[in-house]
This record gives structure tokens, sequence and C-alpha cells, in this order.
């Protein structure tokens, strides 16, 4: 009995350990992931502006920006993966490509539900659904990423 007893207990130590081992590993790569995001997201600016004008003005160039990309999924992927966070972006990452360009119209350019069936050719009430079940499964995304 006693050989059973302490093969529990060293079984069930075992799994905590590796249970913790992969918390830690899993916490780890996450920091890192958002370190390299960060690293990454500084460089962009410097380049783009130069380190005396890196900062507010990047604000502004984002607005001016919007208005030229193009409604293409893969164009706007692109920009939204270069101008938002690490975390932010991961969320919107699992966007389908109509999702990515009615959330993008929506939220970044401020257009109508109408004014963005007009541009992409469907009805509104589908842009409104795909908006709604995007908006879902970005906080769901958010969620899971703890934020």
């Amino acid at each position: 009995m006693k050989g059973t007893n302490e093969d529990f207990v060293k079984g069930r130590f075992t799994k905590y350990l590796e249970t913790a081992v992969d918390r830690a590993r899993r916490d780890y790569l996450k920091k890192e992931e958002a370190r390299i995001w960060k690293d990454v997201s500084e460089d962009m600016e410097t380049s783009l502006y130069g380190k005396e004008k890196a900062g507010l003005e990047m604000e502004e160039y984002w607005l001016v920006v919007i208005e030229e990309i193009p409604w293409e999924a893969d164009t706007i992927r692109q920009y939204l993966k270069n101008c938002l966070d690490f975390h932010m972006w991961k969320s919107l990452s699992h966007l389908t490509d109509m999702e990515i360009v009615v959330v993008f119209g929506k939220v970044f350019r401020q257009l109508t539900f109408a004014e963005i069936a007009e541009k992409m050719g469907i009805e509104p009430q589908k842009v409104a659904s795909v908006y709604s079940y995007a908006r879902k499964k970005v906080k769901k995304g958010w969620e899971r990423n703890g934020n």
C-alpha cells in the first residue's frame, strides 16, 4: 500500500511541476513576443520620421494614410499590423477578409454601414451583421490573449 500511495503522490507532484513549467514557458514566450513587437514598431516609426519627428506626428500621418489604403484585405492587414500594438493586432488577426475590410471601414475610416456596403457592393444589413460578428471575435481574441 505504501508504494502505491507514494507513486500517486509522485505522479501528482510531477504533473504539478509539468504544469508550472508549461505556464512559465508560455508567459516567457508571450513577454518575448510583445517585446519583439514593440522593438519592431519603434524601429518602423523611427525609420518613417527620423528620431526628431517620431511621436505625435505619427498620429497625423496615420490619419492621412488611412484614406489612401485600398479596399483590399491583405493591404489593410499589413497596414494594421504596422500601426497597432501587438495585442490589438493579435485580436484582429483572426478576422476573415470581409470582416477585416468592414472593421477597417467602420472603425478606422469612420464610415456608415451604407457607405461601406456601397464600396463593397453588398447590402448594408450584411455589413452590419459582419461587423457585429467581427466585434465578437475581436473581443473573444482580446480576452483569450489575457487583456
